[in-house]
C-alpha cells in the first residue's frame, strides 16, 4: 500500500514544481539572502562613484583595527556600530566631491585646502572617516587629528614654553599623537625612507642629525618615560613643537610637521531611505508602523533629513 501511495505521489505532476519538492524535502536548504538595495559590496572608497551615493558599504577590518582605533569615530558612531555588530558608512556626495577634488587636482600648485561643513549631526565626522579609508588604501601620508581643540581645553599636562613665554606645551599630547602618527603610517614611512633636511638638538647630549631617518624623531619621544606639545595663547593660532623622551615631545612634533611640509549640505531622499532601510534591517526601529511609507514619511519630517537627529528619533521607536 506505501510503495502504491509512493509511486502515485512520484507520478503526480504536481510535485514537479520546485517550491512543492522543496517543502517535502528532508535535506537543509540552503540560506539565499536577497541583495539589500541599501548596501554595495565596493569597500574600497576609490572605487566609489555616483553609482554607489546613498549606499552603505562596510569598512574591512583590518582598517577598523588600524585606522578607526586611533582616528575614533563619534560617540554616537562607536554605540551604533557596536549595537549594530558592523561598522558601515554611506558613501555620500560630500566625499565623491572631495574625492573629485583630490584626483583631479594640480599637486604643483599650493596645497588644496578643503572645509567640511554644515549643521551639527550632518555628517561632517563621518565624510572625514571616509576619506581617512580612501587616504589609507592609497597610500597617503595621514596627518590627523580627530579633535585639536582639545589639546587647549583639556591637556594632560602643560608646561612654559622655554623658547617662547606666549606658548605652553603639552607634552603628553605631543608625545601620544607622535605615537599615533607612527602607527597610521608605519608601512609608509619605511617604503619612503625620509630622512630629516636639517640637524635638531633637543638637548647638550641628544641630537637628530640631518640625514637621519624622520622615525628617529618619533622614537627619540618613546624611549624614555617622561613626554611633551605647544599650543599659543595669543589669538587664534594653534602650534605644535614637541622629545626629551617627552620632555621634547612638543619640539620633535613640531620638526616632523615641518620635515613632512618639506614633501609635502542636508541629506538626499536616497541618503534618508537607506538610513531606514538600513535601520529597518538591523532592527533599530522596533515599532513596524515606522517600517510603513506614512511612518517613513513621519521620520523624514521629524528629523529634517538630518542624519543625527534620524537616528535619535529611531531610537525611541
Amino acid at each position: 500500500m506505501a510503495q502504491k501511495v509512493a509511486r502515485s505521489l512520484l507520478r503526480s505532476s504536481c510535485l514537479r514544481e520546485p517550491e512543492l519538492c522543496r517543502r517535502l524535502s528532508t535535506q537543509v536548504a540552503p540560506a539565499y539572502k536577497t541583495p539589500s538595495n541599501f548596501r554595495t559590496s565596493e569597500s574600497n572608497p576609490t572605487n566609489h562613484t555616483k553609482q554607489h551615493e546613498g549606499l552603505f558599504y562596510t569598512v574591512p577590518p583590518d582598517i577598523q583595527k588600524s585606522i578607526f582605533q586611533i582616528f575614533r569615530p563619534t560617540k554616537k558612531m562607536e554605540v551604533m556600530n557596536e549595537m549594530f555588530a558592523e561598522f558601515c558608512v554611506m558613501v555620500r556626495q560630500p566625499f565623491l566631491e572631495v574625492k573629485a577634488f583630490l584626483e583631479n587636482y594640480n599637486y604643483n600648485l599650493p596645497a588644496l585646502r578643503i572645509m567640511l561643513y554644515g549643521k551639527q549631526g550632518s555628517g561632517k565626522a563621518v565624510t572625514q572617516a571616509h576619506l581617512l579609508h580612501y587616504a589609507a588604501v592609497n597610500n597617503w601620508l595621514i596627518v590627523s587629528k580627530d579633535w585639536a581643540p582639545m589639546w587647549v581645553k583639556r591637556p594632560k599636562e602643560h608646561t612654559a614654553n622655554a623658547a617662547d613665554e606666549t606658548l605652553i606645551d603639552s607634552p603628553i599630547d605631543a608625545a601620544v599623537w607622535l605615537q599615533h602618527f607612527r602607527v597610521l603610517n608605519s608601512q609608509l614611512l619605511q617604503e619612503l625612507n625620509l630622512t630629516a633636511t636639517e640637524t635638531y638638538k633637543w638637548s647638550e647630549r641628544e641630537v637628530t642629525e640631518k640625514g637621519e631617518p624622520l622615525t628617529n624623531i618619533i622614537d627619540h619621544v618613546s624611549i624614555r618615560k617622561r613626554p611633551i606639545c605647544t599650543t599659543t595663547l595669543a589669538s587664534d593660532h594653534f602650534f605644535f613643537q614637541g622629545v626629551e623622551r617627552i620632555k621634547h615631545s612638543c619640539d620633535c612634533l613640531g620638526a616632523l610637521l615641518r620635515e613632512i611640509k618639506q614633501y609635502t549640505n542636508s541629506g538626499s531622499e536616497k541618503e534618508i531611505e537607506s538610513c531606514l532601510d538600513y535601520y529597518v534591517d538591523r532592527r533599530y526601529i522596533q515599532n513596524r508602523r515606522g517600517w510603513t511609507e506614512e511612518g517613513r514619511m513621519e521620520l523624514k519630517f521629524l528629523s529634517g533629513y538630518n542624519p543625527h537627529q534620524l537616528a535619535r528619533i529611531c531610537q525611541a521607536r
